[in-house]
């Protein structure tokens, strides 16, 4: 509909969001990512980083409620890391967003650890109650040897305490874990860090997305230890990270298209039916409803 209403928007495509804002008005605050390094990671290589101005975004703002006011309820702020605007212009943004979409009721954004430890307290409060509520963030490991490798650009450490920050200012968090990131023999390691730090963090969701080859796959090389896991060994990682985890409550997600077996369920109360799954994909995989290699993109 947004399409063929024409209206201008300033796209600077490739755009992602999580499948979760399937149903969000998608608005470019930033183009790209700033710190856009990570090894596995190809999706803004061909973008140059830059923060949108906020005039721009105002006009397209009045743009769209002009046409589609009534309609919006959601709004998710694009591209990588719409955090690492100054807290001045994000409060504006957000302030013009409230006032010419009636019905907005949610507005959710990726952020960076990185972004969320320069801020102070009292700006990621204000920022809070100015209407931003969930901030997806990429772990990708818990584990501190391959995030520096994948060149993160943060410590497990300083990833806790980034989501510490997020948690006291009253975001919700929902962090994005990397299966089939590292070989088979490192896959221990992995999964261990990993659950060492959803546990500490205890985020609202946990969402399980599997790095496979394609045009998103970034300078991966083989200095990482990145070798293709098979889908029963993914799932073997999948099962690991479900059975550490220890905090109640926590949504689970691995619906992504990326992922062999789509699964979803509640940890820690549904963690059983969840293994039961993942136990019959490796025996079946056909059978267990996954997904052939074919049908399936980061």
């Amino acid at each position: 509909m947004i399409e063929r209403l024409a209206l201008p928007f300033d796209y600077d495509e490739p755009l992602f969001r999580p499948p979760s804002e399937w149903r969000s008005l998608i608005l470019q605050i930033t183009h790209g990512c700033s710190h856009n390094r990570c090894s596995f990671c190809g999706m803004y290589r061909m973008k140059r980083f830059r923060v949108r101005r906020l005039e721009q975004i105002e006009a397209e703002i009045d743009a769209c409620a002009a046409q589609l006011g009534p309609m919006i309820d959601r709004v998710f702020l694009a591209d990588g890391d719409a955090l690492v605007v100054k807290p001045r212009t994000l409060l504006q943004i957000l302030e013009h967003l409230r006032a010419r979409f009636p019905r907005l009721r949610r507005i959710n954004a990726y952020a960076t650890p990185q972004n969320l430890l320069i801020k102070s307290p009292e700006q990621l409060r204000e920022i809070r109650a100015a209407g931003l509520g969930m901030l997806y963030v990429g772990l990708e490991s818990g584990d501190a040897t391959i995030l520096r490798d994948i060149d993160k650009g943060v410590t497990p450490g300083a990833f806790v305490e980034a989501c510490a920050r997020a948690h006291d200012a009253g975001f919700k968090l929902s962090l994005t874990v990397l299966n089939n990131l590292v070989g088979p023999e490192r896959s221990a390691a992995h999964v261990a860090g990993t659950v060492e730090v959803i546990n500490r963090v205890a985020p609202a969701y946990f969402a399980c997305l599997t790095l496979i080859p394609g045009p998103m796959l970034g300078p991966h090389t083989e200095a990482v230890g990145w070798a293709r896991m098979s889908d029963r060994q993914v799932f073997d990682e999948i099962s690991g990270m479900i059975e550490g985890v220890e905090v109640d409550g926590i949504e689970f997600r691995a619906n992504h298209a990326s992922n062999a077996l789509p699964l979803k369920g509640r940890l820690t109360r549904e963690r059983d039916k969840l293994l039961a799954l993942l136990r019959e994909a490796r025996i079946d995989p056909a059978a267990s409803g996954a997904r052939p290699i074919w049908m399936r993109s980061l």
